[in-house]
């Protein structure tokens, strides 16, 4: 399985989708997969680059106040919603 993404409490949600991309690729999504695309695109190396330059990017310049960490917990707020959402339309 991929490396979990390290301190994840200051971290883009980049970095999540990078690492559920690697974790489901190292799975074997195959081409009739529907998310074979979105493994395909998140799995890849330059997302990877991409994701870590902006974790560098989100440390040097964020400080750790309370506005910074409340954007943060509203932006997995929203992406916990949007992953919720997709589930309970395809499940009832």
């Amino acid at each position: 399985m991929a490396e979990r993404p390290a301190n994840t409490d200051s971290r883009a949600p980049m970095r999540l989708y990078a690492f559920l991309g690697q974790s489901l690729a190292e799975e074997g999504i195959g081409e009739a997969n529907p998310y074979a695309e979105w493994v395909e695109t998140y799995s890849d190396p330059e997302f990877e680059a991409l994701a870590a330059k902006l974790e560098g990017l989100l440390d040097r310049y964020a400080s750790d106040t309370p506005a910074v960490r409340a954007a943060y917990r509203r932006a997995m707020v929203l992406e916990l919603a949007f992953f919720e959402a997709n589930a309970e339309g395809t499940t009832g």
